[in-house]
C-alpha cells in the first residue's frame, strides 16, 4: 500500500511542478511575433513559430486550411492592409500539464469594420512553443441576432 501511495504522491507532485514551471510571457512572446509578423508584413516572421501540422479556421464553415495552403493565402495579401488587426484583450491558459496553451484574444479587424472578432490560438511546447490551431469567430451581439436571422431567412436572401 505504502509504495502505491508515494508513487501516487510523485506523480501528482511532477505534474505540479510542470504546471507551476509554465510561462504565460513565453506564449505571449510567441503570440505577439505572430501577430508583429503580420503587421510589419514578415511573411518568415508570422510562420517561425507555426508547426508543420497546424490548422487555420476562417469565418466562414468552408475555412480549414493547413500551413502550406494558408501561408500562400497570406503570401497573397500580406502587403495589402488586410491583416492589420489591433489586439483589444489576450489571455493565456495553460493546459496538458503547461505543455500547451490556449490564447483567446478580442482584436479589432478594419477588415470587418463594426464586427470584433476572437481568436482562438492553441500552442503546444515541441523544442519551444509552436501554433497548432488558429480560429478566428465573429463576434455578433445578442441584439442583432433577431434581425440577422430575419435577413437571412428572407424570401429574397440567397440560398
Amino acid at each position: 500500500m505504502k509504495p502505491i501511495f508515494f508513487a501516487l504522491c510523485l506523480l501528482a507532485t511532477t505534474y505540479n511542478i510542470k504546471a507551476q514551471s509554465f510561462k504565460a510571457a513565453e506564449v505571449e512572446a510567441v503570440d505577439k511575433q505572430f501577430d508583429e509578423g503580420f503587421l510589419k508584413k514578415d511573411i518568415n516572421a508570422v510562420f517561425r513559430n507555426v508547426a508543420n501540422s497546424a490548422v487555420f479556421y476562417g469565418t466562414d464553415p468552408t475555412d480549414v486550411w493547413p500551413v502550406a495552403v494558408f501561408r500562400k493565402r497570406v503570401e497573397k495579401d500580406i502587403n495589402t492592409n488586410k491583416y492589420n488587426l489591433t489586439t483589444v484583450s489576450r489571455t493565456i491558459t495553460p493546459v496538458a500539464g503547461g505543455n500547451a496553451a490556449v490564447v483567446i484574444k478580442q482584436v479589432n479587424w478594419p477588415y470587418f469594420t463594426k464586427v470584433p472578432l476572437r481568436e482562438v490560438i492553441v500552442y503546444e511546447k515541441d523544442n519551444g512553443w509552436k501554433l497548432k490551431s488558429f480560429s478566428i469567430t465573429l463576434l455578433l451581439p445578442d441584439n442583432i441576432v433577431p434581425q440577422l436571422n430575419q435577413l437571412v431567412n428572407s424570401p429574397t436572401a440567397k440560398k
